[in-house]
């Protein structure tokens, strides 16, 4: 058959699998990955089959359906801080938004199949996981952060996208790796930091403002807005 070997890193080390790609439909491929262990492999092909970005468009769900463009998030993006200037009655300050994370099947290290928080979706329509936004509340300055991955990701990836690949897939101002939000953070020391939190009118489930920033009531001026 037409093979390639794939290479795992887990907590074993280094294990080598062998991958038969016959051509073969989706969901005989999938009952082929589980019975040799391969759900994760699987999944990143159905993930890329999911969502293809072609340069020009953000996303497009396959041939023939609608290309997505950053100008849409843009947008956006630009409506949410109307609104956050409306309801403070200033352009000051920034908005810091967390996207949502990859979580395990109970615990295992088998990961479920990642869907994006809506809101960050919404206002970035980032669809990786363990992303960060600033938005600039008078400008609309735009930062992702976005995770740095290990070399021995490319395993799984392939290439691994470069922070002028995020960006320009996303049109965002900037792109910068999560573990230089702390820097930025402290930049911001005396300026207003606007975090969401709210009910969701559908659902009624109340998402509370992320606790994970390092932020200092005493360097920040933190407020909550509910949009």
């Amino acid at each position: 058959g037409d093979g390639r070997v794939l290479e795992r890193k887990d907590r074993g080390g280094i294990e080598t699998l062998r991958v038969a790609l016959f051509r073969l439909t989706p969901k005989i491929g999938f009952r082929l990955g589980v019975r040799s262990g391969i759900q994760s492999e699987y999944r990143l092909i159905q993930k890329k089959m999911a969502a293809t970005y072609d340069g020009k468009n953000l996303y497009y769900r396959g041939p023939g359906t609608l290309g997505i463009s950053p100008r849409l998030h843009r947008a956006n993006r630009e409506k949410a801080m109307r609104k956050v200037r409306q309801i403070s009655g200033s352009g000051e300050g920034v908005c810091l938004l967390k996207g949502g994370s990859d979580t395990c099947r109970h615990n295992t290290d088998h990961e479920d199949l990642f869907r994006q928080e809506s809101f960050f979706h919404y206002l970035f329509g980032v669809e990786e996981p363990d992303c960060s936004g600033l938005i600039d509340v008078e400008t609309c300055h735009t930062t992702l952060f976005v995770p740095r991955l290990p070399e021995e990701f490319a395993v799984w990836l392939g290439t691994i996208p470069s922070l002028e690949t995020f960006k320009s897939k996303y049109g965002v101002d900037q792109v910068l790796y999560s573990d230089t939000i702390g820097s930025e953070l402290k930049r911001l020391e005396g300026k207003r930091v606007h975090l969401l939190e709210g009910t969701n009118s559908d659902s009624g489930v109340a998402m509370k403002a992320p606790t994970s920033f390092d932020l200092d009531a005493g360097k920040h001026e933190i407020v909550v807005d509910a949009l």
